[in-house]
């Protein structure tokens, strides 16, 4: 896992309504959900008006929970997709 606190970029592999995939391999063997209140500071209504599947964006790892294998994502601190 990534120390919390770093930026890294990943691929947007999947979109839903409650917040979108992003695949941070080769780097990282891993796939991590950024929850839709984490995508930008503004409130959005859907994850697609700020995010496409296929989107290279770089995102903020908050925290790490080892013992369940998962991480807190976020883009509301760093800046917008690497396009």
């Amino acid at each position: 896992f990534p120390p919390p606190g770093s930026v890294s970029l990943g691929k947007v592999t999947r979109v839903e309504s409650y917040g979108v995939f992003v695949d941070f391999s080769p780097l990282y063997r891993l796939k991590a959900l950024v929850h839709i209140s984490q995508l930008c500071p503004h409130r959005v209504d859907a994850c697609t008006d700020v995010v496409k599947e296929g989107d290279e964006v770089r995102v903020k790892c908050l925290a790490v929970d080892e013992e369940r294998g998962e991480d807190g994502r976020t883009r509301r601190k760093v800046s917008g997709s690497m396009k």
